[in-house]
């Protein structure tokens, strides 16, 4: 096979079988395991023979845990997956095909199961944008895919730290395709190519209340570097200044009627916010042992 797996896992053991014990064994599959556990490590290489779990010396997030993934990688076409999707052994099948007989592609990602509800792609130019029919497969060029499920071709790239490692959580995708949108590369999804993501569900639920600070906080301090970095500063405050207002409300709110875990996470809001502000990096980390 010519495509290598990489899925960034944190505290993802409850899924992380199920994910990989749907991929065949012939794929090469890496793990960057970010909750730094050995044991997991121990485990799913003893389990699966085509698997190897990467432990870095810290939380590395997404950003910089593709990065490892992409650079560990043997093949030059590279899954990026994270633990709560669903992917069917012939998806992957069917990318094989396609790639015997296309390859001008940036990105690429299949499509949700019900795009009705949610897409996993966007699509910003006005007009048609450029449909594709490769024997059987529909593409159509997008503007940006998320980050839970698509292939990386490495040969558009000039080397393989491809994603702002600066993103811990949120807006790294975002910010990935827009540079690959500047630099005129090709970025499609393959409509009749679908797969499932359980959202949320990528971390045990005990941890909920955590990652949920952690979330909150990241998505906070992304969005301002976001804007900071592809626009200027005070485009940046304009975009999070309704989120800071409504989170500050919010947290004097849940504090006068004393629901503390409402408070902090509108605080994890605004530390974000003011972290980002600031001009500090994103230090945040999920207080999980």
């Amino acid at each position: 096979m010519n495509i290598s797996i990489v899925i960034i896992a944190f505290k993802s053991e409850h899924v992380l079988d199920k994910l990989i014990e749907s991929i065949p064994s012939t794929y090469e599959i890496l793990v960057i395991e970010n909750s730094l556990n050995n044991e997991i490590k121990k485990n799913l290489e003893k389990k699966f023979s085509n698997l190897k779990v990467f432990i870095p010396k810290e939380n590395l997030g997404y950003s910089a845990g593709v990065n490892l993934g992409i650079q560990n990688s043997t093949n030059n076409f590279v899954f990026i997956l994270t633990p709560d999707v669903i992917i069917k052994k012939n998806v992957l099948q069917s990318f094989e095909k396609l790639l015997e007989t296309f390859d001008s592609f940036s990105l690429l990602a299949p499509v949700y199961e019900n795009t009705s509800v949610h897409k996993n792609f966007k699509i910003f130019q006005k007009g048609d944008t450029e449909q594709l029919l490769i024997n059987s497969f529909k593409l159509k060029e997008v503007d940006e895919i998320d980050g839970a499920c698509f292939l990386i071709n490495k040969r558009e790239f000039q080397h393989y730290n491809i994603m702002d490692e600066n993103f811990f959580l949120y807006f790294d995708s975002t910010d990935l395709c827009h540079k690959l949108k500047k630099e005129n590369k090709k970025m499609y999804i393959v409509s009749n190519l679908r797969f499932n993501h359980e959202g949320t569900a990528s971390s045990k639920e005990e941890f909920k209340f955590e990652i949920l600070l952690n979330r909150n906080w990241h998505y906070s301090w992304s969005k301002f570097y976001f804007y900071k970095k592809n626009v200027n500063y005070l485009h940046a405050l304009k975009k999070v200044s309704p989120n800071l207002l409504k989170a500050l409300i919010n947290f004097f709110y849940f504090k006068i009627i004393f629901d503390n875990k409402k408070a902090s996470l509108n605080k994890a809001i605004l530390s974000g916010i003011f972290n980002s502000i600031l001009l500090r990096k994103s230090s945040y980390r999920p207080k999980i042992k």
